[in-house]
């Protein structure tokens, strides 16, 4: 199933929008889906079904504060660093180092 865990380890909230891939080839979008994660918070979301299971991208951006930061990941091909970044592992990880977000990805 399309279910992943999203922290925020930034101290600003976060909007997420969610690339999904249908079926396995990431030229197929199945649609995009948006969410919202407090400053320092986790979220456990079901963003797709078995058949879906797939991200082929995420574009996060801060939501409040002082400034406006984003950042934006697409898969191209299967297998590429990205791929292996959103489809590999059941937890991604947004960070902040200077005045970039660092998305990372692992399981548990």
């Amino acid at each position: 199933m399309g279910t992943k865990t999203f922290n925020n380890k930034t101290a600003s909230a976060l909007s997420l929008q969610l690339f999904v891939r249908k079926g396995d080839n990431p030229a197929d979008l199945l649609n995009v889906q948006s969410l919202f994660i407090p400053a320092g918070k986790s979220e456990r979301y079901t963003y797709s079904d078995n058949a879906n299971p797939y991200l082929n991208g995420m574009g996060v951006a801060t939501n409040g504060g002082p400034d406006a930061i984003s950042s934006s990941e697409y898969v191209i091909q299967r297998g590429s660093a990205v791929d292996n970044l959103f489809n590999q592992n059941d937890t991604i990880t947004i960070g902040m180092t200077g005045h970039s977000l660092v998305v990372q990805s692992s399981n548990g």
